[in-house]
């Protein structure tokens, strides 16, 4: 079934509701095929009350064990690259993303690689473009965790970030950073379709909550104000502070975990 544009309740959001006011100008840019539109919500808020205050069910809650990879000197964030496993269950997903403040070019050797995405991360104040690419791994049984990301790295990804490191050998990426602890709700609602609902869980009991959609370009200003209606017709409020889960962790985050 073709995707259809989110339709807006009839309350118009208001001026204290997060704008996007730049995401006209950076969807201009012909690479971006999928626009995910997320914001930082006040971590006081109780995640299972406001999950159905949005239109999400709290029964479906699941927990995600959060971890990064990079080498010790950072040299992957200093590059606007993330090596990132996701694991819940007997799922594990490995994401790989090159992050820029401004479009992502692709290089001519990844134009035709299969799985990779251009995408615009959107935040209420600021966008970042991206190259992101997934793999996932569903495993017979409940086990130990992934010991290292290259046990799910798939030829594409092992392709994809040796074009963007210049790196042929990737086995140096073995320092871990986390894991983050994280509580995920997903769901659809009538207006937006798709939406996403994460608390995630920092040392120092400190707590990151975002709300989030994801939708094709030319649906991107017409979400962004279902968005913003719904943030304010159901007394959703949006943290003061609005940076990506990643940039949080990754500033949290400086020390390598020990080994073993």
């Amino acid at each position: 079934m073709p995707e259809q544009p989110p339709a807006a309740r009839a309350t118009p959001p208001t001026a204290g509701a997060p704008s996007w006011a730049g995401l006209a100008g950076a969807l201009g840019h012909r690479s971006v095929r999928r626009v995910e539109l997320k914001m930082l919500l006040d971590p006081g808020q109780d995640l299972y009350e406001l999950a159905g205050r949005v239109g999400l069910d709290p029964a479906r809650a699941e927990s995600v064990r959060v971890r990064y990879f990079d080498d010790r000197d950072h040299s992957l964030s200093h590059q606007g690259v993330t090596i990132r496993v996701r694991e819940s269950g007997r799922r594990a997903e490995l994401g790989l993303k090159l992050r820029s403040a401004r479009p992502v070019e692709l290089p001519p050797a990844l134009r035709r690689l299969p799985g990779l995405m251009s995408e615009l991360d959107a935040l209420p104040d600021r966008s970042h473009w991206s190259l992101a690419i997934k793999s996932t791994v569903v495993r017979t049984r409940r086990s130990a965790p992934v010991d290292h990301w290259l046990e799910l790295c798939s030829p594409e990804q092992r392709a994809f970030l040796a074009a963007i490191t210049g790196r042929a050998s990737l086995a140096r990426y073995d320092a871990t950073y986390g894991p983050a602890m994280a509580t995920r709700l997903v769901g659809s609602t009538q207006d937006l379709g798709r939406l996403m609902l994460e608390r995630w869980q920092l040392p120092e009991g400190r707590e990151l909550v975002e709300l989030s959609t994801k939708c094709r370009p030319r649906h991107a200003r017409s979400t962004a104000t279902a968005i913003r209606t719904l943030v304010h017709a159901r007394a959703v409020i949006p943290s003061a502070l609005q940076r990506t889960k990643t940039e949080e962790c990754l500033r949290t985050y400086l020390v390598p975990a020990p080994a073993g």
